[in-house]
């Protein structure tokens, strides 16, 4: 738990014991990293010091990955070899848009596994004046995925911009979609599931896609994330 970043982060929670909570996210971080190399990725650690205390860096945030434009992977990526696909790209503040359209959504569809699932994360509200690329974003999943389910991160608020996660399945139905877990902190995340009504907008496109146009009022401002 990071006292300094805490107010503007709404995944940390205090009152957990705190050598319980380090240990377990070493863990999870060494675990990790045996996963990337028994698939074929160079991993290189970068161990971190007593002084200053950087309470955040092991967390997934401050992994760097460095590899090929991303829609030139996924064009040229095998299909139907993925049980999960993490989408979190961003160009400053706003999303590629050669990320965000039908035919890129397409593509990671047929990178999945029956049963696999895309998250990706996007910066917006679910209406309001910042809700343009959110609504259309959210069409376009909509597009290619029988299921959709759209999560807030800080506020049930539909006028606040915040990060938003999308998560897409491929072959579940959304009742059949189980979303559970006896773990508090789990369990408060899977309570943001936006259960209201998402504003009907045309999908994104490869040949119209004007991202930094809808995300203007956005990134016009600080926004912490």
């Amino acid at each position: 738990f990071n006292y300094q970043t805490a107010q503007s982060n709404a995944f940390q929670t205090s009152g957990y014991e705190q050598e319980n909570v380090q240990n377990k996210a070493l863990q999870e971080f060494d675990q990790l990293v045996e996963i990337l190399k028994f698939n074929s990725v160079d991993v290189i650690v970068v161990n971190d010091t007593g002084e200053p205390n950087t309470p955040d860096s092991i967390f997934p945030n401050n992994w760097i990955s460095s590899h090929e434009d991303g829609r030139i992977f996924i064009n040229n990526s095998e299909k139907g070899v993925y049980d999960a696909i993490l989408l979190d790209a961003f160009n400053g503040c706003t999303t590629p848009y050669n990320l965000a359209t039908v035919e890129a959504v397409a593509k990671m569809y047929d990178l999945l596994k029956n049963k696999g699932v895309i998250i990706s994360n996007i910066i917006g509200s679910i209406s309001g004046k910042n809700a343009e690329f959110a609504k259309r974003e959210y069409a376009t999943y909509k597009e290619i995925f029988g299921s959709v389910r759209l999560f807030t991160v800080s506020s049930v608020n539909p006028l606040t911009a915040q990060n938003l996660i999308f998560v897409a399945t491929k072959g579940i139905g959304s009742s059949d979609l189980k979303l559970e877990n006896p773990d508090f902190l789990y369990k408060t995340y899977l309570d943001r599931l936006w259960t209201g009504q998402v504003e009907a907008a045309k999908p994104l496109t490869d040949e119209y896609a004007p991202v930094e146009y809808f995300y203007r009022n956005i990134c016009s401002r600080p926004f912490f994330f």
